[in-house]
């Protein structure tokens, strides 16, 4: 999908965590930036009950997840008061319902870490189940972010020659023009086995 025929939105998903609210702060000012929507999406899980089991959606778990939505509305309202904005709350795994939902956003921006990171870290994180399964750019917002006091200058991006790091080169770039920022591009290899350390790879 080329970058012309996606949506004008950008997706995060929020769970009440403090990592979704930095996701939150993140996502909001690049939605702002770029004059896109912003869409909050939150993913409850259904509980097992009765016999035969049957997994139910309980009305306190679709009421949390209306409450958290409500909040993360009410903090991108007061920091960007003129950003569009929506919210989704639908049943199911994290990493599936943000997937479905940023199929043709510009942008999906997750947390590093979420509520329940134990199980999470069994099945394998959110972030790093999107960021592995998505075919729209993700964010991955790390716990320690926080907002710059000055504008960002100097954008960093890894490359490793092959085609698969194409697309965060031109991410890259745009993001750099974009800020005025200074670009810098790092390629980085392992020394061969038993190489003397300090020792130079090339004569």
């Amino acid at each position: 999908m080329s970058n012309s025929d996606r949506t004008r939105l950008v997706v995060v998903g929020v769970d009440g965590s403090t990592d979704s609210l930095h996701a939150l702060d993140w996502a909001a000012g690049e939605a702002a930036r770029h004059d896109l929507e912003l869409r909050l999406v939150n993913a409850y899980q259904p509980v097992l009950g009765g016999l035969p089991a049957v997994a139910v959606a309980l009305p306190e778990a679709t009421e949390e997840s209306e409450r958290i939505l409500a909040h993360a509305q009410s903090l991108v309202a007061s920091s960007h008061p003129e950003l569009a904005v929506s919210t989704l709350s639908a049943e199911g795994p994290a990493p599936r319902v943000l997937l479905d939902a940023s199929k043709r956003a510009k942008m999906l921006v997750v947390g590093r870490e979420g509520l329940g990171r134990f199980a999470e870290l069994a099945l394998g994180s959110v972030s790093q189940a999107c960021a592995s399964r998505s075919t729209t750019p993700v964010a991955v917002i790390p716990a320690a972010w926080e907002p710059p006091a000055e504008p960002y200058g100097r954008i960093v991006v890894g490359v490793d020659g092959s085609a698969n790091c194409q697309a965060a080169i031109q991410y890259a770039f745009e993001t750099a023009s974009d800020r005025g920022a200074e670009l810098i591009v790092v390629f980085a290899w392992h020394q061969p086995t038993r190489w003397p350390e300090g020792w130079p790879l090339t004569s």
